[in-house]
């Protein structure tokens, strides 16, 4: 407030831009599937926090690049397409990335402490 920015006003935009992208991305999403099921997109947060934390971008912030987050998109999309083809279960999928985003807190947690 002190510099002239208004803070109310730019988390107005944050929401703003939010929901357009949600939207931009259900058209996208459906589309691309013709059907549309209101539990589409569940666990799909999973794997954003996953492709994050393997891209390395630190868990209590402050620290990330885009470009490594597109590397931990590319190791994340590896990691799905070697499981499907090996046969696994979409459960136990979600139990390894759910043990990889665990990992990465915890190497992040031991790395950062002073």
């Amino acid at each position: 407030r002190i510099c002239g920015i208004n803070p109310d006003r730019i988390v107005y935009m944050v929401y703003v831009s939010s929901a357009l992208l949600t939207g931009l991305c259900s058209m996208i999403i459906l589309g691309r599937i013709a059907s549309a099921q209101p539990n589409m997109g569940y666990l799909m947060d999973l794997d954003s926090i996953a492709t994050v934390l393997i891209g390395g971008a630190r868990v209590a912030g402050g620290y990330g690049a885009a470009w490594t987050t597109v590397i931990g998109i590319f190791m994340l999309g590896l990691i799905n397409n070697g499981l499907n083809l090996l046969g696994v279960s979409s459960y136990y999928q979600y139990i390894l990335k759910g043990m990889i985003i665990l990992i990465c807190v915890v190497v992040d947690h031991v790395a950062t402490r002073k």
